[in-house]
C-alpha cells in the first residue's frame, strides 16, 4: 500500500473513532438527563423505599 493510501485509511479510522466517542458521549448525556426526568413520569424505586415519589 502506498504511503498516501495508508494516510487515507488512518484518517478514516480516526474519524470513525471520533464519531463513536461523540455518539457514546451523547448517549451518556441523554442517560443522565433521563435520570433527572424520566420520559414516562415513572420513577424507578426499590420496593422497600418509602421516600420515592412518582
Amino acid at each position: 500500500m502506498s504511503p498516501r493510501g495508508k494516510k487515507v485509511v488512518l484518517w478514516l479510522v480516526m474519524s470513525a473513532c471520533i464519531a463513536f466517542v461523540l455518539y457514546a458521549a451523547w448517549g451518556l448525556v441523554q442517560s443522565i438527563a433521563g435520570l433527572d426526568d424520566p420520559p414516562d413520569g415513572d420513577w424507578l424505586c426499590s420496593g422497600q423505599s418509602r421516600t420515592c415519589e412518582p
